[in-house]
């Protein structure tokens, strides 16, 4: 299946397929985020990518947006609650939760 999209990152790539749907693969094929799970998901940078979902879980556009952090395991280091999360830059990210700004 030809893919949308492809960000390869060191051990692994993250992929957005034709049906729109996101996830990430090991370079030895191991499915390390299932497709689907996220709106979309962010490069890799030092080992953590942003993540998007939306608030109705059943659809993918609909709803307020929740923004995360994710490992090179999958697993998500800043929960899915931040109204936004900006760019990684010079090792710190800022986040938007309740119209404050943290980093």
């Amino acid at each position: 299946m030809e893919n949308r999209c492809e960000y390869k990152d060191g051990k692994m790539t993250v992929i957005q397929r034709m049906d729109y749907r996101w996830g990430v693969i090991s370079d030895n094929g191991e499915e390390i985020v299932p497709f689907g799970k996220y709106s979309w998901i962010g490069r890799f940078d030092k080992g953590l990518a942003r993540v998007l979902t939306y608030s109705k879980s059943n659809d993918h556009t609909a709803g307020d947006k929740m923004w995360g952090i994710i490992n090179e395991q999958g697993e998500e280091v800043l929960p899915l609650e931040y109204q936004t999360i900006w760019n990684f830059y010079k090792k710190k990210s800022f986040v938007y939760q309740n119209n404050k700004r943290w980093s």
